[in-house]
């Protein structure tokens, strides 16, 4: 009998095996001689046998649960706009997933899906996405990673990799995306009179940045200057 118990984490879903003494009973015979058998491929028994006062042979089982979840190696990640970044995440165990429903979601104002794996095939959300997201590997395979090409600003928040498993729960995980702008050339002015003892107020703003631009302001050093004084007139006097 196989039974779901309950998560330990959010995105878990932990499966355990629960096998009474009477299936037990049938699943051993008199030529079992090691002290360890494998009943299923995910699920290993340790079998330990103590001879009690009556003669009889005791066995205590030891069994293994599968858990299943979605590892994210980096929970935050960094890129700056137009360059390639790739959202790391993986399926554990190891296992068969093409049975199971991938869904990659943006969580904005609402839930945009950006790419979703289903029945064999790849689709993609008819959004900004569409030409700039894959999965990083063929799939089906346990790396759900994908990669988003010509990152934009708006690329920005929060994206959840659910993992549907057919008549079980679903399992997420969850990676957080930051895209830095650039600062554009700034633009420079100058306000008030610049003579002796005048007031001026001297401004620099850049149109766009992230995040938001910070200045630096330094005084060089003056140019040197060279002062010549008036050639004196010549008279040149002839007969």
């Amino acid at each position: 009998m196989l039974m779901a118990g309950p998560a330990a984490l959010l995105g878990e879903v932990t499966m355990c095996c629960i096998i009474s003494m009477s299936s037990l009973a049938l699943l051993l015979t008199p030529t079992t001689t090691t002290n360890r058998l494998i009943l299923l491929p995910v699920l290993a028994l340790s079998l330990g046998k103590k001879e009690g006062v009556s003669g009889r042979t005791d066995v205590e089982i030891s069994a293994a649960c599968d858990t299943q979840k979605v590892e994210i190696p980096k929970g935050e990640m960094e890129v700056v706009k137009g360059q390639m970044v790739v959202l790391q995440a993986w399926y554990s165990p190891n296992s068969d997933i093409s049975k199971n429903s991938v869904v990659w979601l943006f969580m904005g104002n609402g839930s945009e899906q950006v790419i979703n794996f289903s029945s064999g095939e790849v689709g993609h959300g008819q959004n900004e996405y569409t030409k700039r997201v894959g999965f990083s590997a063929a799939m089906p395979s346990a790396n759900l990673s994908i990669y988003i090409n010509n990152t934009q600003e708006s690329d920005s928040g929060r994206y959840i990799c659910n993992v549907i498993i057919p008549g079980g729960t679903g399992i997420t995980g969850e990676v957080h995306l930051n895209v830095k702008v650039p600062p554009s050339p700034p633009v420079c002015s100058i306000t008030g009179n610049p003579v002796v003892k005048g007031n001026v107020t001297l401004s620099c703003k850049s149109s766009h940045g992230k995040p938001v631009p910070q200045y630096k302001w330094t005084k060089a050093a003056p140019i040197s200057e060279v002062f010549f004084s008036p050639m004196q007139s010549e008279y040149f006097l002839s007969r």
